[in-house]
């Protein structure tokens, strides 16, 4: 999350909005039908109140902060 914050700060004023987006795992089913290789399988679901820290981190750094499309 440091280096992310890092790097964005190097864009500061040059970013109009960040857009946090959940992730889900519902795809999971079409990896197995298509025999392809998960390699997110591991990763945990998130829904809209799991970026709310986030989203505060990256506000009091000054982005204006989206979470959803």
């Amino acid at each position: 999350m440091n280096d992310m914050m890092d790097f964005l700060k190097t864009f500061k004023g040059k970013i109009k909005e960040i857009h946090l987006l959940p992730y889900h795992s519902f795809a999971k089913n079409k990896y197995k039908r298509f025999q392809n290789k998960n390699r997110l399988k591991d990763l945990k679901d998130y829904d809209k109140d799991d970026l709310i820290p986030i989203k505060n981190m990256l506000e009091l750094e000054g982005f204006l902060v989206k979470i959803g499309g």
